[in-house]
C-alpha cells in the first residue's frame, strides 16, 4: 500500500500531465488540502486530501501500516473530514471542487463502492493510486 505521500506525489504528476496548475502542496502533516490544483481549461480550483500507509514518525524505524478494516476505515473517514473542513480552512470559494486521494487496496475499494454514490452527488471526484503510481479517477 502507498503511504499518503507516495499517493500524493502520484496525483500531483497526473494532473501536471494534464494540465493542470499546482497551487500549493504543503510539505509535512497539517490540517486541509494536501494539493491545491487549478483546472486548464475552467480555471476552477481542485482541493485534494490524501489518504493512505502513514509514514515513520520521528524517531522511529517502521512505517506505521494500515493492517485491519477498522485502520482502513479510520483512515479513509480523516480524509472525507478533511475534506468537510476545507470550506473553512483552505480559502475554498463558490465553485471550487473537493477531491479525495485513496491507495488502490481492496480494502479502500469496499468502501468507495459503498460511499461513491453520496460523494458523488455531492461533486466530489475520487481518485484512485495503484502501486505502480498510476492514477485512476474512480
Amino acid at each position: 500500500m502507498l503511504d499518503k505521500e507516495g499517493v500524493t506525489e502520484a496525483v500531483t504528476l497526473d494532473l501536471l500531465k494534464r494540465g493542470y496548475s499546482i497551487l500549493n502542496k504543503p510539505k509535512g502533516r497539517r490540517k486541509g488540502a494536501d494539493i491545491i490544483a487549478r483546472d486548464p481549461d475552467s480555471k476552477v480550483r481542485m482541493f485534494i486530501s490524501a489518504a493512505g500507509r502513514v509514514r515513520p514518525k520521528e524517531g522511529t524505524e517502521r512505517p506505521q501500516v494500515i493492517r485491519t478494516e477498522s485502520q482502513v476505515l479510520a483512515c479513509m473517514s480523516r480524509s472525507v473530514y478533511t475534506a468537510l473542513r476545507m470550506h473553512d480552512e483552505d480559502q475554498f470559494s463558490p465553485g471550487d471542487q473537493i477531491a479525495l486521494a485513496f491507495p488502490d487496496v481492496s480494502e479502500c475499494q469496499k468502501y468507495l463502492a459503498v460511499e461513491k454514490p453520496v460523494l458523488d452527488s455531492l461533486g466530489v471526484k475520487i481518485f484512485v493510486v495503484k502501486d505502480n503510481k498510476e492514477v485512476m479517477t474512480y
